[in-house]
């Protein structure tokens, strides 16, 4: 009977550690960074799917920019927000998907200086496919 009751206890510890797991589905502790970008100057949409997947060394600089922005970046500006009436140009970008596990849907313009600061913090993302 008691070695019956050490293997039960044996079998439970065993699918308790099994469950802990090692790594994530990408080889990487941590929260998935995926996202998907868009970009257009007021002609052709441009598109990028962007995968932060392995060390930071691997992944490149614009996972690196992405990780590091604060998530009130993905934020829009507040309805009751003051906003100089300049009008920055014809850009919009989105970014759509998940950053280190937190979903992220924000899109970006110059219509306003408020729109204008935001899409300051990203522009770096979509530099490549605006041509910068």
């Amino acid at each position: 009977m008691a070695k019956s009751r050490l293997l039960s206890v044996v079998a439970v510890l065993m699918v308790a550690l099994a469950a802990c797991g090692g790594s994530s589905a990408n080889g990487v502790d941590g929260p998935a960074t995926k996202v998907d970008l868009t970009y257009s100057a007021g002609g052709a949409t441009k598109t990028q799917s962007l995968d932060c997947i392995g060390s930071a060394t691997e992944q490149g600089p614009s996972c690196a920019l992405l990780k590091k922005l604060p998530a009130s970046a993905f934020e829009p500006a507040p309805k009751d927000a003051v906003c100089t009436m300049i009008y920055g140009g014809p850009e919009t970008a989105t970014i759509k998907g998940q950053i280190d596990g937190r979903t992220v849907d924000a899109t970006f313009s110059r219509t306003n200086g408020c729109e204008i600061d935001r899409f300051k913090k990203v522009e770096p993302l979509f530099a490549e496919m605006a041509g910068n």
